[in-house]
C-alpha cells in the first residue's frame, strides 16, 4: 500500500526545531502575545487536533503549535518515550519558540505535563486551559508498577507483536470507531480530521510513541499532586459527556484550588473545541483576555 502523504495540519507551513531527543515540527500564526497549543497523546495524536484553536485564537494572538517528537511531522525517533522526553520537548518550545510567557492551552494527558511545569516554573506561564485534562481520579497518572509497565512495553517492542496490534489499532475502522466513542456527536469531527488521524499511523515510526503510550509510559505520576499545588490561572474546561476525564474528580480539584475555574460544554465529549467550537472558542477568549 502507498503510504499517506502528511501535510502541514494547518494554512501554515511546518518549521523544524531540535530538541534534545530529535527535531520537531512547529506552526504559528497571527500576532500579539503568544498562545501555546498542545495535543494530546494517542494512537493517531497530531496538531490537527488543535486545528479550530489555531485558527480561531490566530486573529488576537500569536499562536503556536507544535507536533510532540513520535508524533505528526515531527521525527519519530527509536527511543524510549517517557514523560520526561516531552517535558524535554515542551521546555525547547518554550525556550526558542514561544518565548517570554506564554498562555498555554493543552489537551488531555498533556495537560499534566503543563500542571507540572505550572508548579515547578510557573514563571513559564501566563495562564492555562486545560481541555478534558487527565491526571485526577479514575485518570490519574499511573505512580506505581513502572516494572509492569517497562516489561509490557519490552514485550510490545518484540518483533511482529507491537506492530501487529498497532496495525490493528491504526486501521481506519479502529480509528473512526474511537473517534465515534470520544465526541457526543460523530458528525462534529470532519473527514479531513479522520483522514489526517489514519495517515498519522501510515508514517515511519509510527508505533513508537502510542506503544508508550498504551502502557502508560507518558503520564506524570507528579499530575495529582500538580493539580492540587498550582497557583497559576488555571481554566478546566470539559464537555458534559466526558470519556476519557473524569468530571467528578475534576470537579474536586476546583473545589480545593482556588487557581482553577472548571467549565463544562454542553453537548460534547472529550473534544469539546471540535463539538461545539464557538462556545469553547468564547471561553477561551475571556479567561485570556482577563488581567493576571
Amino acid at each position: 500500500m502507498t503510504r499517506p502523504v502528511l501535510d502541514s495540519p494547518f494554512d501554515a507551513r511546518p518549521h523544524r526545531l531540535e530538541t534534545p531527543d530529535g527535531p520537531i515540527a512547529w506552526y504559528e500564526a497571527g500576532t500579539g502575545s503568544t498562545v501555546l497549543l498542545l495535543h494530546s497523546v494517542n494512537a493517531a495524536a497530531s496538531s490537527m487536533e488543535m486545528a479550530p484553536l489555531f485558527e480561531g485564537l490566530a486573529d488576537r494572538h500569536r499562536v503556536v503549535a507544535f507536533d510532540w517528537l513520535g508524533f505528526g511531522l515531527s521525527d519519530r525517533p527509536d527511543i524510549r518515550y517517557r514523560a520526561v522526553v516531552m517535558h524535554r520537548v515542551l521546555d525547547a518550545v518554550l525556550t526558542k519558540v514561544a518565548g517570554g510567557r506564554p498562555d498555554i492551552v493543552a489537551l488531555s494527558l498533556p495537560s499534566q505535563y503543563a500542571a507540572v511545569l505550572a508548579v515547578r516554573s510557573p514563571e513559564r506561564m501566563r495562564r492555562l486551559v486545560a481541555i478534558s485534562p487527565t491526571g485526577a481520579g479514575r485518570f490519574g497518572a499511573n505512580k506505581g508498577g513502572a516494572t509492569a509497565r517497562r516489561a509490557a512495553e519490552r514485550f510490545l517492542r518484540l518483533p511482529l507483536v507491537g506492530s501487529s496490534l498497532f496495525r490493528a489499532l491504526g486501521s481506519r475502522r479502529s480509528i473512526d470507531g474511537f473517534l465515534d466513542g470520544v465526541v457526543a456527536d460523530p458528525a462534529s469531527l470532519p473527514e479531513r480530521y479522520r483522514h489526517y488521524a489514519w495517515a498519522t499511523t501510515k508514517q515511519p515510526g509510527a508505533d513508537r510513541a502510542p506503544l508508550a503510550f498504551i502502557c502508560g509510559l507518558l503520564d506524570d505520576p507528579r499530575a495529582e499532586a500538580a493539580w492540587a499545588a498550582e497557583r497559576v490561572p488555571t481554566l478546566m474546561l470539559v464537555g458534559d459527556q466526558p470519556r476519557f476525564c473524569d468530571l467528578a474528580a475534576l470537579a474536586a480539584v476546583a473545589d480545593a484550588n482556588p487557581a482553577i475555574t472548571l467549565e463544562t460544554i454542553a453537548a460534547s465529549g472529550d473534544l469539546p473545541h471540535w463539538e461545539q467550537p464557538a462556545a469553547t472558542l468564547d471561553r477561551i477568549r475571556a479567561f485570556l483576555a482577563a488581567k493576571s
